[in-house]
This record gives C-alpha cells, sequence and structure tokens, in this order.
C-alpha cells in the first residue's frame, strides 16, 4: 500500500531514522541587522564630531586666530580619543555584567537605551560643553557595554549540529558593520550640511532606537543561554579578569574621562607650554628623546611579556608543590569544548601559553594610536584643504571618511584571494600571520609620513593665501592605512585566537579591546606634550614611533614559532 511505503527505510527496517538537516539560524538575522543600524548610529555620530567640537562648541575660540584655532583643534582631537578610549575601555563593564546579573540578552537591550539617551542629549543640546561630555559619556556607556555581547550572542544561536554555519554568520556580521559605516559617512555629513547638527545627532540615535527594536524583535527565536557545547570552564582566567578590572579600572576609568573633557581648551598641554620654551633645537631633541623614551618601553613591554610566564609558573609551583593546580580550573564539564589538558592548567602555564600574544598586544596599542586619528587629525588636515563635488555629491573631509569602509570590502577579497595565495606559491615570501602585521604596520607609518608631506604643503599654501590642495589627496593616506588595517587588524585577532589556549579566548578578547584604549591614551598624551608642535611635526613622529615598533616586531616575528609548529 501507498502508506506503507511511505514507511519504508532505515526507520522501518530497524535502523536510525534519519535526521532532520540543520538549517541557518533565523534569529542571526535580527542580530546582524541590530549591529549595522548600531553601527551606522556610532560612526554617523563619529562623523562629524571632531568639526563639530571645532566650528560650532568651539566657535568663539576658533574664531579668535591663528592659535585659538589650534588650540580648539587640540581640544577636538582630545575629546575624540578619550570617548574612544572610554568605548573601548567599557567593553569589561559589559562582559562583567552580563556574566554576573544581566545575561547577554538584557545587557544588550539595558545597554542600548543608555545609547539612545546619548545620542538625544547630544541633539538637544547643540553648542553645550556639558551636552556634549553627558552625550558622549552616555553613548561610551552604551556603545562598549554592548561591544562583548552582541557578537558572543549571536555565536551562541548555532547549536553544535549548525557549527558549519558560524564562518558564515560572522562574515555576515562583518559585513554588516562596513554596510552600517559605509551609509553613516555618506549621509551625516550631508544631512548636517543641509539641516544642521540638531537632525545630524538626532538621526544616529532615531537609528539606534531602531536597532534596539530589532534586536528585539527576534526575542522569540533566540537561545538565551550559553550552549554546554561552546561554555567555558567556571572560574576561568577570563572571569577573574573582567571582575578585577572592572571594580578597579572600568567604572573610575569613565569618570576620570568625563571629567578629563571637561576641562577647557587652553588647560591641555602645560608641560607642552614648557616645551615650546625650549627653542627648535630644543624641541627637535625632546621630540627624539619621546621617541627614544617609546622605543625602549616596547622593549621592556617585550621583556616583561618574555619573563613574566617563567615568574607566574614559580609561582605556581611554589603554591602547589605536588604538581596540582587550582580547584576552579578543573570544574569544566565534558561538553565544554575545551580541552582536559588546557583547563588543567596553571595560570604560570596560561601565560607562557599566550607569550607570543603577549608580545604581540604590546605593539598593538601604537598602531591603534595612529588608525584612530582618522577621525580626528586626520578630519583636521582634510577640513583645510579645497572640497570638491563628484556627480552633484559633495566630498569634503567628513565625507572622504566614507572612502575607508569601500576599500576594506574591496581589498579583503583581494587579498585573500589573490595577493595572499599569490605570495604563497614563491619561495621567498610565505604570509604568515606575523609578517602581514609587520607590513601592516610599515604601511601606517608610511600613510602618517604622506600626511605630515599634505600637512606641509597645505600650511605653505595657507601662508601665502594660494588655494590649498584638493581633498582628494586625502584619498592617498587612507588607501595606504586601510591596507595597513586589514593586513593588521584583521590579522592580528585570527593570530591571538588561533595560538591562545581555548579556555582564555575570552580574556583575549578584552585584553585586544583594552589595547584600543591604551593607544587612544598615547595620542592624547602626544597632544598634550606637544602644543606648539606643527601638526605636520605630529604626523611625522607618530611614522617614526610606528617605523621603530614595526621594526622591533619583525625581528620578533621572524623567531616566533607557531603553535600548530
Amino acid at each position: 500500500m501507498t502508506l506503507t511505503a511511505k514507511s519504508s527505510g532505515p526507520a522501518a527496517s530497524g535502523g536510525v531514522p534519519a535526521q532532520p538537516k540543520s538549517r541557518f539560524p533565523r534569529s542571526v538575522f535580527f542580530i546582524v541587522g541590530t549591529e549595522a543600524c548600531e553601527r551606522f548610529s556610532f560612526y554617523g555620530m563619529r562623523s562629524i564630531l571632531t568639526l563639530y567640537i571645532i566650528h560650532e562648541l568651539m566657535k568663539n575660540l576658533s574664531a579668535s586666530g591663528p592659535e585659538g584655532l589650534r588650540a580648539a583643534e587640540d581640544y577636538a582631537t582630545v575629546i575624540g580619543h578619550i570617548f574612544t578610549m572610554g568605548v573601548y575601555f567599557m567593553p569589561l563593564l559589559g562582559a562583567w555584567i552580563a556574566d554576573k546579573f544581566w545575561g547577554r540578552y538584557w545587557t544588550i537591550v539595558a545597554m542600548s537605551l543608555f545609547y539612545v539617551v546619548g545620542n538625544a542629549t547630544l541633539a538637544l543640546t547643540v553648542g553645550s560643553q556639558v551636552g556634549l561630555i553627558v552625550g558622549l559619556s552616555l553613548i561610551a556607556f552604551g556603545s562598549g557595554g554592548i561591544k562583548p555581547c552582541v557578537s558572543s550572542f549571536m555565536g551562541e544561536q548555532f547549536s553544535k549540529d549548525q557549527s558549519n554555519f558560524i564562518a558564515r554568520a560572522f562574515g555576515m556580521f562583518y559585513w554588516a558593520i562596513n554596510f552600517g559605516s559605509f551609509f553613516a559617512f555618506l549621509l551625516i555629513p550631508v544631512i548636517k550640511d543641509s539641516v544642521g547638527y540638531a537632525w545630524a545627532f538626532g538621526i544616529p540615535g532615531i537609528t539606534m532606537g531602531l536597532a534596539t527594536l530589532v534586536f528585539v524583535a527576534g526575542t522569540a527565536g533566540y537561545k538565551r543561554n550559553l550552549g554546554e557545547w561552546i561554555s567555558e570552564p567556571a572560574g576561568t582566567v577570563a572571569k577573574r579578569v573582567c571582575s578585577s578590572s572592572v571594580l578597579y579600572g572600568a567604572l573610575p576609568a569613565w569618570f576620570f574621562c568625563a571629567l578629563i573633557m571637561l576641562a577647557k581648551p587652553q588647560m591641555l598641554g602645560p608641560v607642552g607650554e614648557w616645551v615650546g620654551t625650549m627653542g627648535a633645537f630644543g624641541k627637535t631633541m625632546f621630540v627624539a628623546g619621546t621617541g627614544v623614551a617609546a622605543f625602549f618601553a616596547v622593549l621592556v613591554l617585550f621583556a616583561i611579556a618574555a619573563f613574566l610566564p617563567k615568574f607566574l609558573i614559580s609561582l605556581a609551583k611554589e603554591k602547589y608543590p605536588d604538581g596540582g593546580v587550582p580547584a576552579d580550573s578543573l570544574s569544566c564539564e565534558k561538553s565544554s569544548g575545551v580541552p582536559a589538558q588546557e583547563v588543567s592548567m596553571t595560570l604560570g602555564e596560561r601565560f607562557r601559553a599566550i607569550r607570543g600574544i603577549l608580545l604581540l598586544f604590546a605593539v598593538i596599542p601604537v598602531f591603534w594610536a595612529l588608525f584612530d586619528q582618522m577621525a580626528t587629525t586626520w578630519v583636521i588636515l582634510g577640513g583645510q584643504m579645497t572640497a570638491t563635488n563628484l556627480l552633484g555629491y559633495p566630498i569634503n573631509t567628513e565625507t572622504m571618511q566614507n572612502i575607508n569602509p569601500i576599500f576594506v570590502m574591496s581589498l579583503i577579497p583581494i587579498l585573500s584571494f589573490v595577493i595572499y595565495p599569490a605570495l604563497n606559491r614563491t619561495r621567498f615570501f610565505k604570509t604568515t600571520p606575523l609578517r602581514r602585521m609587520t607590513v601592516g604596520m610599515v604601511l601606517a607609518a608610511f600613510s602618517f609620513v604622506i600626511c605630515g608631506w599634505l600637512q606641509t604643503s597645505v600650511d605653505a599654501s595657507l601662508a601665502t593665501g594660494t588655494p590649498t590642495m584638493s581633498v582628494w589627496w586625502m584619498a592617498l593616506p587612507y588607501f595606504v592605512l586601510t591596507i595597513g588595517e586589514v593586513l593588521f587588524s584583521a590579522t592580528g585577532l585570527e593570530f591571538a585566537f588561533s595560538q591562545a589556549p581555548a579556555s582564555m579566548r575570552s580574556t583575549i578578547t578584552s585584553l585586544w579591546n583594552l589595547t584600543t584604549t591604551v593607544g587612544n591614551f598615547l595620542v592624547v598624551l602626544v597632544v598634550a606634550l606637544t602644543v606648539n608642535y606643527t601638526a605636520a611635526d605630529r604626523f611625522y613622529f607618530f611614522a617614526a614611533l610606528m617605523f621603530a615598533v614595526a621594526v622591533v616586531f619583525g625581528v620578533f616575528s621572524t623567531c616566533y614559532k607557531y603553535k600548530n609548529e
């Protein structure tokens, strides 16, 4: 009979029933949509922030003459980098709240509300310094708070039989980031020129509200508990690091950043004022000395990273002379996905396992110090150039920032599918992660040499009253630095995760975010120490520092042995 025929097969004959084919989780699409809207909100606000501070918030100071304009530009640079410091420090707080109290879902929802209120504050208090600080503090609190939760929450939507879809999901996630930033840089500066700053800040707030609604709309399909197959052992280093960092670092740092941003522009750089009295030779020696000091500081960090594991191992042996390990490091279920030998590692042994990553993290902040200036000093440089248009669309220093996501989306497939395979077929230059990162650092330094040359040319034009260079010239350093970004940033995160023990990958993510905070603090420090230097001098200083660090890192990369070796 027909019904009997439908029942035939392995199940009917006593075999194992056929398993249903796994599908891509639909809930991921809500999370990806949330990320696209959130990135539009963040980069939309960030695209106009620097010139807003110079020409709107500090318009009386910037109009008072060259010295006043320079003070306003330095103040805008400091505000921008302190804000970025807060954004990348707050993930410690977000991770701690999610793990200890609310879980990732409610942490994302709650922090998103702070984010929306921060944007609304900026929109409703245009021209107010206090409004700027309150708004940016709330945005940093919200953006940083959800940063460690969104991608992890997306990963939790996959069951073990859906693990083959994870790479596709994170590809979509990265694409959504660039999609959101592309349209932010494309639209928000034009809206600002058309209807003013209130709407230009308000629309990112509306978009962030939309991001929250999109996320909540997917609630019914979310898996809210961490799957056993990817859970971490209780009492891991990650949890201890996050807890102590939040209690002693994240919250005080957040308030400290807000207080600094309330300072007046004229209060920046008392040491820099003293440096300015040294004369040309003294200033040159100061910059050279600062560069040498920074170079040796990197060497010290390398030494600490090299010898700290050995010291920690010796401490572990003293505390556990029988070779045992702390009890909480053993509390891992068989289904956690963490190899047993990694779970039983002492703290010292874990640090020895990530020695190469610690060395890597010693140089990452210098790269971020250069990279994040695309939103500050590069915008100021482009603002001194001649704006133009393309098919009626305005091309100025704010809309020029859109060229970065365009280059990123274009370069990744070219490098991944053409350049890397071609080089790997040669005998002389295999594209190992550390080699790619070294080249990325050199390119970042070279992009700042280009900016120094452009700044010198612009200054000469302004001094003689002749027309300045076209803002299209900024495409050259953007292109060079974007190649460096793809080589360094994406490769660095890949290297850190591939070389770290599985049980320490959350710790590595937290430390990776902290390197951005340190890099932005370096920019604030340099601005404070060089208030009487030209902008070109600063570009050349950062280029020299990056070149020096690249040399040290390049030597290290030739000696490093990868974990799979």
